[in-house]
Order: structure tokens, then C-alpha cells, then sequence
């Protein structure tokens, strides 16, 4: 495993790279709060000729913090990871992404279809939606809430473990996972334990996409795809998002027992079901 730092429109970009150097490569994006430590387990059991990128996402783990004047809006990661992609040379590569990145990842597929050769996501396809007529009612939300936080100080822990216990309980993981993601995403200071993550990153989103807009998207995709649900994870409920499913052309679905973190609760069962779609000829 070697540390690697990008330089990104002014922000640096933090990545755990894997396997071979020289081989395929693989975009892996982590999920809402976590960081790259999110595929300490999974990436070991890929094929090791991939050349994995597991990626601290803005605001996450030892990545920047966007300027205190801006906010994270979830279709501007659409264009980090593209942008992320050219800063490594990437022509054509695999992605990866689990929650918050299989939303994201989703959408990368289908804006730049000829570029990604396989795609998997887990537990997530597309992001949160909402209706149109919610609008200004989500718009209303996200003001109320940005002024709340402001005035909130900033919540300090007596130890990583304790902070680990916390993600644990409020985070739906099981603690000894949490505590894998701790390790790359507290740090220790004087006045106790912080979480690195920004602040911001608590915020709703300012205005979501409706299901409308994010059809087109997943249409689009033309690369071999899987989907892995966790029979316990927060996209389980799959009547409601078959549309989705039915929307990409070469996507193949799973189940694997376990909670929304399934890649580090079942690592093996899901390399499995990964290797055999990159793996593929």
C-alpha cells in the first residue's frame, strides 16, 4: 500500500493506491463519513494485478476541506471524480463505490460511459431524490440547518475508541469497523479527539435531483456492472428502486447477508462477486 497525494483545483486529494502499479486501474470511492480506509478489507482479496485507488473524498479522512464558504452539493461529485480521474492519467479504469460513492460512481458511468470499463456498486445506485414540488421545502431545510451549524461547536472525544463507539452506535457498523474507518478519519490534539471530516459534510443537500433527472444517467451506462445489496443495508428495499436497476443495460444484482457496510463485514464474500466481474473477458 503506498500513501499518495493529488493536487485538485487547489485542494489536495489524499489516496491509498494497492496492488500493481502497472495494471488495471480502479477507482474505489467510500460512503458518506467514511474515508479510504473503507477497502482496507476488500482491496487485499481483489485480483492483485488491479492498480487500486481507494480515494479520501473532499471533506473526508486526510483530504482537504472545502474554502469555509463553500458546500458540498452531491452532483459536484460527479465532476471531482472525473477531474480526479484526468490528475491520474486515467483513460479508461474501473470504479468502485460503496453508499455515498456507488451514488456518485452511478452517475460518473454514465457522463463518461466510454471511459469506465466496469462498474461496481454497493449498496447504492443514483443518489437521494425528490419529487419537484419539494423544492423550495428542501431549499428552506438546508438554510435552517447551515445556520444551526454555525453556531455549534465543534463535539471533542476522550479517545478514538470513544469516537469509534459513538460512529458505531449513530452510524449503523459494527464497532470493530468503525474502528478501521477512526484510524484514518480521527486525529488526536491537545484538547481530546476530533473527527477530521468537515463539518459541512452533516449538511442535507441543498436540492436533490428527482428520479427524472436521474434516469438518463444510468441509461447511459455501457460498461459491465454489478450491484451488491446487504440484506440489512439501506438500499434493500428493492421494488422501489428496480426502476433503477432496469435502467442500466448490463447490470447484474446480488444479496449478501450483512448491514450497509457488507465489503467489510463479508470482504470475501463480496471479492468474490467483484473478481468475478473484473475478472471477466
Amino acid at each position: 500500500m503506498k500513501e499518495m497525494n493529488v493536487e485538485l483545483h487547489g485542494l489536495n486529494i489524499a489516496i491509498k493506491r494497492r496492488g500493481n502499479p502497472d495494471g488495471t486501474p480502479v477507482l474505489a470511492l467510500h460512503g458518506w463519513l467514511d474515508n479510504a480506509n473503507s477497502f482496507d478489507l476488500l482491496a487485499p482479496r481483489l485480483n492483485p494485478d488491479l492498480c487500486i485507488y481507494a480515494v479520501d473524498l473532499p471533506g473526508h479522512g486526510l483530504s482537504s476541506h472545502l474554502h469555509r464558504s463553500c458546500y458540498y452539493h452531491f452532483i459536484d461529485g460527479i465532476y471531482n471524480v472525473i477531474d480526479l480521474a484526468d490528475a491520474l492519467n486515467l483513460k479508461q479504469f474501473y470504479l468502485l463505490g460503496h453508499s455515498l460513492g456507488g451514488c456518485i460512481a452511478s452517475l460518473v458511468a454514465g457522463t463518461i460511459a466510454e471511459r469506465i470499463e466496469r462498474l461496481v456498486l454497493i449498496d447504492a445506485i443514483g443518489p437521494l431524490t425528490g419529487p419537484a414540488d419539494k423544492s423550495l421545502e428542501q431549499t428552506e431545510h438546508y438554510l435552517a440547518r447551515r445556520q444551526s451549524l454555525r453556531n455549534k461547536p465543534e463535539r471533542s472525544y476522550g479517545s478514538v475508541s470513544e469516537a469509534a463507539e459513538a460512529r458505531a452506535q449513530r452510524g449503523h457498523i459494527p464497532l470493530e469497523f468503525a474502528k478501521i474507518l477512526c484510524e484514518r478519519g480521527c486525529k488526536q490534539t491537545e484538547a481530546g479527539v476530533y473527527w477530521r471530516h468537515d463539518e459541512k459534510l452533516l449538511l442535507p443537500s441543498p436540492l436533490r435531483l428527482t428520479d427524472e433527472q436521474v434516469l438518463p444517467f444510468l441509461e447511459k451506462i455501457s460498461a459491465d456492472s454489478c450491484l451488491i445489496f446487504a440484506s440489512k443495508g439501506f438500499s434493500s428495499h428493492k421494488t422501489r428502486l428496480q426502476t433503477r436497476i432496469d435502467s442500466v443495460a448490463r447490470l447484474k444484482t446480488y444479496t449478501v447477508e450483512g448491514g450497509h457496510h457488507i465489503h467489510m463485514e463479508e470482504p470475501q464474500k463480496v471479492a468474490e462477486i467483484v473478481n468475478e466481474l473484473f475478472d471477466a473477458s
